[in-house]
């Protein structure tokens, strides 16, 4: 299994700011064990995992711990993947989620959140958070989280929070704001107990933050900052029974999870790549690997020299042949001598005229793979194999043919 993978940057102009999410786009939904253990490998606050549904994407988000039912800044994130990487054709995005519906929509480079608000209310003191966070709060509300209110911003950048008494907690997790000194208000988020003990930028925190501070600064539209190491800035606005909430993206690296049997990362089909002092063309069949019909077979890349009238001088080895060349490339070296593999062998070297073949992997295989050379005489026989192989070759030969 191969399951495509992004890092995003969210609530931050600039790589190594905000708050990085994983992003792994999905064709059907998996096992929930395996998404947990991604989450679990990534050791990202968040991994979201979304699957497109008609004119929406269903989302679901997992934190190193467990499944969370709602995550502001991995939505932020699978938002600028599908705005950037999955040829969505609207500036509005649909999500349906396990807290309802969710609404993205682009406006230049911000990215606006639609999110449910969250009201808190006035909660007693707690005299075990305020242990945890060594500073008693001048007021508490409890919504999905804890809501401890302090003076100033001096206040939220001395809070040294104990995580071990955290955990103790019965909530998701705490949130300390107060005023900010360039910002309507500043906030950090604290997750000990779902296994995130401070959240670089919290999304869905500010689902609380805002319903508060509009109602206390009495305005609606908010500037904030998330006053963690890496920081963060986001655009608010209350909406009454919802919230806006908006920030930047920006990308830090994507690839592939490969999930089973080891898998070559190579250039997509599309992507013919030509060494013109070989003559050789490489072409990738990528696309053969996620058929679950290439598990039985071990071959990965098929390269041919192109045809030419004037035989051309290619190495093969520590000799040059002016033989045509057909380079296979195989999972590993007891695969060689498969039967599969010599069966393939025998009907390319009839149908080329080859003499020999050359094993080895290309510029961009894998090092750890050995580089073998096994030469077939014409006494090779064609070994009767199940029909799955003879499917392979059908198709090896398709692609082959001139």
């Amino acid at each position: 299994m191969i399951i495509t993978l992004y890092q995003i940057d969210a609530f931050t102009n600039h790589i190594f700011g905000g708050n990085p999410a994983a992003v792994c786009p999905l064709d059907e939904w998996i096992d929930d064990s395996l998404m947990q253990k991604i989450a679990e490998e990534n050791n990202l606050s968040e991994t979201a995992f979304f699957v497109k549904r008609d004119r929406s994407y269903e989302i679901r988000w997992f934190t190193p711990a467990v499944e969370i039912k709602l995550a502001g800044h991995p939505t932020l994130a699978a938002a600028y993947v599908i705005f950037n990487y999955c040829n969505h054709g609207s500036s509005t995005i649909y999500f349906s989620s396990k807290s309802g519906e969710l609404i993205v929509e682009k406006n230049g480079d911000l990215l606006k959140m639609n999110f449910p608000a969250l009201k808190a209310t006035r909660a007693a003191a707690n005299d075990l958070l305020n242990r945890s966070l060594g500073l008693a709060p001048i007021e508490l509300y409890l919504s999905r989280d804890y809501l401890a209110v302090y003076k100033s911003q001096k206040d939220i950048l001395s809070i040294d929070p104990d995580f071990g008494l955290l955990k103790k907690l019965d909530c998701l997790g705490v949130i300390v704001t107060a005023p900010g000194d360039e910002s309507d208000f500043v906030s950090r988020c604290f997750a000990p107990a779902v296994g995130i003990n401070e959240d670089p930028v919290t999304g869905s925190a500010h689902s609380t933050l805002i319903p508060y501070w509009a109602k206390r600064l009495n305005k609606d539209t908010l500037h904030a900052y998330q006053l963690s190491q890496r920081g963060g800035e986001l655009f608010c606005k209350n909406l009454g029974r919802r919230v806006e909430i908006g920030g930047k993206a920006v990308p830090y690296l994507s690839g592939k999870i490969v999930i089973g049997s080891p898998v070559l990362m190579h250039p997509p089909l599309t992507t013919l790549a030509k060494t013109p002092s070989l003559g050789m063309m490489q072409i990738p069949i990528s696309f053969m690997m996620t058929h679950p019909l290439w598990h039985f077979f071990p071959i990965w890349v098929i390269s041919r020299v192109t045809s030419s009238p004037a035989r051309r001088r290619v190495p093969t080895g520590s000799e040059t042949s002016e033989i045509p060349l057909v380079v296979i490339f195989s999972a590993n070296s007891p695969g060689l001598n498969s039967c599969p593999l010599r069966f393939i062998f025998a009907i390319l070297s009839w149908a080329s005229r080859l003499t020999s073949l050359t094993l080895s992997p290309p510029a961009w295989a894998s090092p750890s793979i050995p580089r073998p050379t096994l030469n077939t005489p014409e006494s090779t026989g064609v070994f009767l194999t199940p029909l799955v192989s003879l499917l392979h070759t059908a198709i090896i030969l398709a692609i082959l043919a001139p």
